[in-house]
């Protein structure tokens, strides 16, 4: 729609969508993800899967938001992957926030092995500054998994509020701990 507005012809402007492999990728995805990550079966999950090396997928907005949660929810578990570079200035912040205990810092996620790291968690938080529609978005829709998502076009067309996931402003700390903690405090 951008690109129309700035003068693209509509006759020669298609939205190609990326798929899921829903044999992969379905609720009933299950895997020993807490047994290896040594997560109680009762602790709250929040999972997040993007890249240490772009500051515009807002780690350390994650990271900040991890002592809010954990005051109402002392034994929520953080699974913090990425899919490239060094996961350490991470490590360090969650030093630093005194939260490292609530972190399981996983590095990479096998594709294989992401569907059950998705249903082992309660929420998927994907909530970057900028980005297209993201695979990631799409595989946790896949699985049933609660989704908080930053308020952007791309993810504002799959994530409806309260029907398909919860979304939150750019950079918005506390709209994302209090999307969070409105899963974590209500499953369904």
């Amino acid at each position: 729609e951008a690109c129309r507005k700035l003068g693209a012809r509509s006759d020669r402007s298609e939205v190609v969508q990326w798929g899921v492999d829903f044999r992969q990728f379905h609720p009933g995805a299950t895997g020993d993800v807490r047994a290896r990550l040594a997560i109680p079966a009762e602790a709250p999950v929040v999972l997040s899967t993007r890249s240490f090396t772009q500051a515009y997928y807002n780690i350390d907005l994650i990271v900040d938001a991890i002592p809010a949660v954990r005051r109402v929810y002392p034994d929520a578990v953080f699974i913090i992957a990425g899919n490239e570079g060094s996961d350490e200035a991470v490590r360090a912040r969650a030093r630093e926030r005194g939260v490292e205990e609530a972190c399981r810092f996983v590095g990479r996620i096998l594709h294989a092995e992401l569907p059950a790291y998705l249903t082992a968690a309660q929420v998927y938080l994907t909530v970057p500054s900028v980005d297209a529609t993201a695979v990631s978005l799409l595989e946790a829709m896949a699985t049933g998994t609660a989704i908080v998502a930053s308020d952007l076009p791309s993810a504002a067309e799959w994530i409806f509020p309260r029907q398909s996931g919860l979304l939150v402003p750019p950079r918005d700390r506390p709209a994302l701990e209090a999307a969070i903690l409105a899963f974590l405090a209500d499953p369904a």
